[in-house]
């Protein structure tokens, strides 16, 4: 019972830190450039490899993808802010799996 509930807590860290991200993508100035004018020209500028898209098209799916894979699938590779987070969801995760090796199984 405790690995079920500690593994739970871990991906749920996961999945607030997820969707918080997938939020701030597209609701609110935490994703966009403190320089408007670089917005600006990120939404006029294509990339090199193709003219159907904008770099800012290209940063909001990008941000947008990172998202989902945290909600998704529980990656590690993140900046320092959620890293308590992470940090915690790992201690549950590492605790979860001690402790079913300890517990009898039922």
């Amino acid at each position: 019972m405790l690995p079920r509930i500690l593994m739970g807590l871990s991906a749920g860290v996961i999945l607030v830190l997820g969707i918080l991200h997938l939020v701030y993508t597209f609701f609110g100035p935490k994703l966009r450039p403190r320089d408007a004018e670089l917005q600006s020209a990120m939404q006029a500028v294509s990339p090199v490899i193709t003219t159907e898209t904008t770099m800012w098209k290209a940063w909001v799916g990008f941000n947008a993808s990172h998202s989902l894979g945290a909600i998704l699938f529980g990656r590690r590779y993140w900046f320092s802010v959620p890293y308590r987070g992470i940090t915690f969801s790992l201690a549950c995760y590492s605790a979860a799996m001690i402790a079913s090796w300890f517990m009898p199984r039922s």
